[in-house]
């Protein structure tokens, strides 16, 4: 199968698999242009090939493969939270004058992240999971995408001892996410799994 022509849900490499999100209405990035970006990453770093070299078995284990997933906004169907490294859809909003207090991004917030100060939206960016619901509701075009993006996270598993992925970089550009899939990409050749080594702190 043609890595860079995949189905939604597609699990692709021999000894990677990577899972991604349809698309939806709620996506705020392409999910099949970082697919294409993280195994065009992998490709320049040989990975499957180094891998094989290193596993030395015809049949590897699912626990000896390399996890990935792209969610294209925070609602996370591909479950990145469990995955060896994933990128999460992300949409910075900013506020801008001119807004008329109807409220509509304070009722389109599911975290509760908005408030209506004295000169319109305020929002709470430590809670703010930067889903964009708010900017697509706002008719005024107070709300503004000041950025778009991706979450990158790495280092999560299921099994014996679970761990939620940690946050590499809050909001990356494409070159962040490349330069960040190479380099979980070289620690996964050198210790495996992502979750033992980042839990180690090595």
């Amino acid at each position: 199968m043609d890595k860079r022509a995949m189905p939604p849900f597609a699990v692709c490499g021999s000894l990677f698999q990577l899972v991604r999100c349809r698309g939806c209405h709620n996506t705020v990035i392409d999910p099949a242009d970082v697919a294409k970006t993280i195994i065009d990453a992998l490709e320049s770093v040989e990975f499957e090939k180094r891998l094989a070299a290193r596993l030395n078995k015809p049949r590897p284990l699912h626990h000896e493969l390399m996890h990935l997933a792209i969610a294209g906004c925070p609602n996370g169907c591909t479950q990145p939270q469990i995955k060896d490294f994933a990128a999460v859809g992300q949409v910075v909003v900013d506020a801008g004058p001119g807004c008329t207090r109807c409220g509509a991004c304070v009722k389109a917030c599911p975290d509760d992240c908005i408030s209506l100060g004295g000169d319109g939206p305020v929002l709470d960016r430590d809670l703010c999971l930067n889903c964009g619901l708010c900017l697509k509701a706002c008719l005024e075009g107070v709300l503004t995408a000041a950025g778009r993006g991706c979450r990158v996270l790495a280092g999560g598993k299921l099994g014996r001892r679970p761990r939620l992925a940690a946050t590499m970089v809050p909001v990356a550009s494409r070159e962040q996410v490349a330069d960040s899939v190479r380099e979980c990409a070289e620690l996964f050749l050198a210790r495996g799994r992502l979750a033992y080594c980042l839990r180690t702190g090595e």
